[in-house]
């Protein structure tokens, strides 16, 4: 957890957005960072127009409400890929547990979609050096889930280029 938020920290050196100013509950309240403390941390790269990832949330939501039953240890971080502000409070209000954001405006969000290249693939044209195959068969980037420290992850299926309706 101090390892998570030190290197999630890291991430934002390339702006002189703070990260105590960019982390948010779903009301839009800023966050302090002591509120991760003794958590383990998983930053949830996500978007409301990605079918994979509107398949992913409900699971996501349902396994943190059941770890945190009784004492709250787990804590998600939404880095959202939404093509606004709006949109993205949106699918964290309709779809999301009561977990934190990325602020949708902070310099931070793209700064650890670039430090994790995750991101999505509509998006692949902000990370040329980012763009990974790894997990693709596509030159598109895979919607993700880091488990911060890196010590776990999940990829499901790359995202289309062109938003949904589903």
């Amino acid at each position: 957890p101090a390892e998570a938020s030190s290197d999630i920290m890291a991430a934002s050196t390339s702006s002189s957005a703070s990260w105590l100013a960019d982390l948010t509950t779903k009301n839009g309240e800023a966050v302090e960072l002591s509120a991760l403390s003794g958590k383990a941390v998983a930053l949830y790269f996500s978007a409301h127009w990605c079918p994979p990832c509107k398949r992913f949330t409900p699971i996501l939501k349902d396994l943190y409400e059941e770890v945190n039953e009784d004492d709250a240890k787990f804590e998600v971080v939404f880095v959202s890929s939404d093509d606004s502000a709006a949109l993205a409070k949106e699918y964290m209000e309709e779809m999301h547990g009561d977990w934190l954001m990325i602020s949708y405006d902070s310099p931070v969000r793209e700064a650890l979609k670039q430090k994790f290249g995750c991101f999505a693939g509509k998006e692949q044209g902000k990370f040329p050096s980012s763009v990974s195959t790894r997990h693709s068969p596509t030159n598109h980037a895979p919607c993700t889930m880091h488990h911060a420290p890196h010590t776990m992850h999940h990829a499901h299926a790359p995202c289309t280029s062109e938003p949904t309706n589903d």
